[in-house]
């Protein structure tokens, strides 16, 4: 049986759909038909063994290049989520750091007050550990005293609205987050 020469894959979904499709053939060639299940009982063992062994072989040669390309992208993927998480500021920095610019404590902002004085300094922490802490919604809210991970999506839909509209709570967001990671992002 002549091998149909086709370009090599690229992607890690060519590779197993290349691997999909060779064993889908293997699978349909040995199924096929009864002459030539009786031609394979009546040939010698070698002649049986070398029939068989080359699309196994050439299907566990595209398997092996599937496995390399998905070991390659995972640690791709654990790379960038390395790098990423290497950058990010931890949720306590970020409390404290937003607690000494708003003028208020730490305990204070971890605390269930309901103040507007105390709670735009919280959602204001909530909304810059979203986006520097590169932790869950739920996370947040485990970390900042165990409120919901909807509190913590309110605050940082709320926090994004208010600075689009009043300039000094932008300054005071772009001063933490300048103090946080060195850098000053223009809202």
């Amino acid at each position: 049986m002549a091998t149909k020469y086709l370009p090599e894959p690229t992607t890690a979904a060519e590779v197993l759909a290349r691997a999909r499709a060779v064993k889908l053939k293997r699978k349909q060639a040995l199924t096929d038909a009864g002459d030539a299940k009786r031609q394979r009982q009546a040939a010698p063992d070698e002649l049986r063994r070398r029939q068989e062994e080359g699309p196994e072989r050439q299907g566990s040669e595209l398997l092996r290049r599937a496995a390399d390309a998905v070991r390659q992208a995972r640690a791709a993927a654990a790379a960038a989520v390395t790098t990423e998480r290497r950058d990010a500021v931890p949720v306590h920095e970020i409390v404290k750091e937003t607690a000494k610019r708003f003028d208020v404590s730490v305990m204070d902002i971890l605390s269930g007050r309901r103040a507007r004085g105390v709670v735009i300094p919280r959602q204001t922490a909530m909304f810059l550990s979203r986006e520097l802490a590169l932790c869950s919604l739920p996370e947040i809210g485990r970390r900042l005293n165990g409120r919901d991970h909807t509190t913590v999506l309110h605050a940082v839909r709320k926090i994004g609205a208010l600075i689009q509209t009043d300039p000094d709570l932008t300054e005071k967001v772009a001063d933490i987050r300048e103090a946080l990671t060195g850098r000053r992002e223009q809202e």
